[in-house]
């Protein structure tokens, strides 16, 4: 009888320390998936000042292209009213040619005269109409610059972009989390 206690007992001590031993692994199991996940933690929190990173440089572009589309409609507008100004002046030399022409018909005597002033008018006008030219040459020059600048920053964000997205994917690979693309 007191075999059969020994041996009842040594069965629950052998039961005992088979349950302390597995609650160790458990334990030890335990500790390792609680470090993967504060890696997992502050790996999120990198990535996610990282995006608020790429946010305001996002941001930052489309202020610029906003700032550079309002310098091209100014430029426009600028072009709008000289090209106003021209016509104007055009329809005011006109109206003098035709005055200068009655002119001309009734006064024979001041017909030197009046050639001269016709003549001042035209060089004014083609003074104007080069003015104009160049003024319309710098614009478009201008134009060309900006468009080319507004493309070199869309390529610069895209760029920022896709490499973003990638080590974003990566990450997220590595953390086990499935994203469909």
């Amino acid at each position: 009888k007191e075999n059969v206690a020994i041996e009842s007992n040594i069965q629950q001590k052998k039961v005992a320390i088979g349950n302390l031993q597995k609650a160790d692994r458990d334990l030890s199991s335990t500790t390792v998936k609680l470090d993967e996940l504060y890696q997992s933690a502050h790996k999120y929190m990198t990535l996610m000042r990282s995006v608020d990173e790429n946010k305001a440089k996002s941001a930052d572009l489309e202020k610029r292209g906003h700032e550079l589309q309002q310098q091209i409609e100014e430029a426009e507008r600028r072009v709008h009213r000289a090209n106003e100004k021209i016509l104007a002046e055009r329809k005011q030399h006109a109206l003098q040619r035709e005055a200068t022409q009655e002119a001309l018909d009734t006064e024979k005597s001041r017909i030197l005269v009046l050639e001269k002033q016709r003549r001042e008018d035209m060089i004014r006008i083609q003074q104007g109409e080069t003015e104009v030219n160049a003024l319309r040459d710098a614009m478009e020059e201008e134009r060309l610059k900006t468009e080319k600048e507004i493309q070199e920053m869309v390529t610069e964000y895209k760029k920022h972009e896709r490499a973003f997205l990638e080590r974003d994917q990566l990450r997220l690979q590595a953390l086990g989390v499935n994203v469909d693309k």
